[in-house]
């Protein structure tokens, strides 16, 4: 049939209005603000394991062993490691392989 647009529907009435999903506007700023804590959801509960992580290896690291009586943080178990002469040679070896 010429002069026939493809993809228009002929026999809906004209004051129909085209479907958006969102429901009415009250409906729509509840979804937002609900949809809206997702992303920090998703922060917290990708960044939280990894600064939980992080903080309990480094309290040993830096003398809270409360199992061998290191109740307080301190430098000295750092600094009793980086005086052992093979820690450099080491950390080389391991930056290099």
């Amino acid at each position: 049939m010429p002069g026939r647009s493809v993809g228009v529907c002929q026999n809906a009435p004209a004051s129909a209005a085209p479907a958006s999903g969102d429901g009415p506007p009250v409906l729509a700023g509840r979804r937002r603000r609900a949809l809206a804590v997702f992303p920090t959801a998703t922060v917290v509960l990708f960044v939280a394991p990894v600064a939980l992580g992080l903080g309990a290896t480094l309290a040993p690291a830096l003398g809270y062993f409360p199992a061998l009586g290191g109740t307080v943080l301190s430098l000295a178990p750092l600094r009793t490691v980086l005086a052992d002469p093979a820690v450099p040679a080491a950390a080389g070896i391991s930056l290099v392989s």
